[in-house]
């Protein structure tokens, strides 16, 4: 206790260690493989790679969840830590969307870290249930694989737009056949 007194900038940056390593164990996060709950986005939706596994990252923003023929803007960042040519990537649009305008795809050598964006405006066709994906990928000499993934879960009605799926089956289904996310795919 005397050091400290003697030295309060020591003091100050062991109190600084603390806040710093208080405030970044937060709750765990909660995981489920039940049918995501569908709430109401007002601002974007960003969605990255929870666990980074290879140099290559990527960012999926949606301007907002739009209603049913209303249009939004996607932004896809492409970015890599170490050089990587010949890299592909990828938005998909879901089967009851449309593209407004803008590109979807992309190839070309990704300069490390030089972010590639894509940009796209979209519009929901059809009600329901809906999953935009992007994706990047590159093979190496190898055979080996650097690659990412990020997904936006939608419920698309006529009168709102939420983010994640809708839990509440119709008559038409049974209880068993609520709908889910689809997995995710290990080679994006």
């Amino acid at each position: 206790m005397r050091t400290l007194q003697k030295h309060p900038y020591l003091c100050a940056i062991v109190l600084l260690c603390v806040w710093v390593f208080a405030g970044c164990a937060g709750p765990p996060a909660e995981s489920s493989d039940t049918a995501i709950p569908p709430t109401d986005a007002t601002g974007p939706i960003i969605a990255t790679s929870a666990d980074p596994s290879t140099p290559i990252t990527v960012e999926l923003i949606l301007s907002k969840a739009p209603r049913l023929e209303e249009s939004a803007e996607l932004t896809f960042t492409i970015s890599s830590v170490l050089d990587a040519p010949g890299t592909t990537a990828e938005i998909v649009l879901p089967e009851g969307s449309a593209l407004v305008d803008g590109k979807l795809t992309w190839s070309g050598d990704l300069a490390a870290n030089q972010p590639v964006r894509l940009q796209a405006k979209m519009k929901f066709v059809e009600e329901g249930n809906w999953t935009i994906e992007a994706k990047a990928r590159r093979e190496l000499d190898s055979g080996d694989v650097w690659a990412d993934a990020a997904y936006i879960y939608l419920h698309i009605t006529e009168s709102a737009g939420k983010v994640g799926f809708s839990i509440q089956p119709s008559p038409e289904l049974g209880e068993q056949e609520v709908p889910t996310p689809p997995a995710v795919d290990p080679n994006p």
